[in-house]
């Protein structure tokens, strides 16, 4: 809402700036489902506060980015489940270390051209056909209502910021970026910290980690044992 309210109150700023949140998001939040549902929230907050209706050219311009780009920025960053997945196989199959700044930065022009062309696309696909409304001071009143940051949101903004900075020094100091988002994770645990508890833990859904983690390791697994020559050779002998 801080964002969004200092972006101005046309529906070209609103739309771009939702976009830059996609793209926001996706730094700190590596489900493209999650940044979906939480972002689809802000977009119904909007298209209420600006006086538009859901159906409008306005409402279905703000969804179609939260959607797509939303499932987009986590192939061009080393966030989601694909672009890690193609990052171990790219150094597998070269050898070469591939790190997350290196990635970031390689794919930084092609996030700023997307971000401009899904804007612009956008903006010629749904074109708004009525004024937004001055919704500036409802913007400003849910700011009002969240108040001001308190502990937890600020040591959680520590986290989230340190764990950011060691992603993007990696080629410095040569972690990995899934090493860091574990000792970070457990990091969390520590009575110093507590950021997490152990209720927490026991909310977490340990299924798709698991799933993944054993699909993997099967790939691996018939690759060194020539498993998967075999299967090829008499499947399509």
């Amino acid at each position: 809402y801080l964002i969004l309210s200092k972006t101005g109150a046309s529906y070209p700023a609103v739309l771009f700036s939702m976009i830059f949140l996609t793209l926001f998001f996706n730094l700190i939040i590596p489900s493209a489902l999650a940044r979906v549902a939480v972002l689809a929230v802000v977009g119904l907050g909007l298209v209420e506060a600006f006086g538009a209706e859901s159906e409008s050219n306005i409402g279905r311009g703000l969804f179609l980015a939260i959607a797509y780009l939303s499932v987009v920025w986590d192939k061009l960053m080393l966030s989601g489940a694909g672009s890690l997945l193609a990052r171990g196989l790219s150094e597998q199959a070269s050898g070469v270390k591939i790190y997350w700044a290196r990635w970031f930065l390689a794919f930084l022009p092609a996030d700023i051209l997307l971000m401009v062309l899904s804007w612009l696309a956008l903006l010629w696909l749904f074109p708004a056909r009525s004024r937004l409304g001055d919704g500036s001071d409802s913007l400003r009143k849910k700011l009002q209502e969240l108040g001001a940051w308190s502990k937890a949101e600020k040591k959680a903004g520590i986290i989230l910021a340190l764990l950011l900075g060691l992603w993007m020094t990696d080629a410095l100091h040569h972690v990995a970026p899934e090493v860091v988002c574990i000792g970070v994770c457990l990091a969390c645990f520590l009575p110093g910290i507590a950021a997490l508890s152990g209720d927490d833990l026991k909310k977490l859904n340990m299924s798709p980690m698991l799933f993944t983690g054993a699909a993997l390791s099967l790939g691996a697994v018939m690759g060194k044992t020539k498993a998967n020559e075999v299967l090829a050779r008499y499947m399509f002998a």
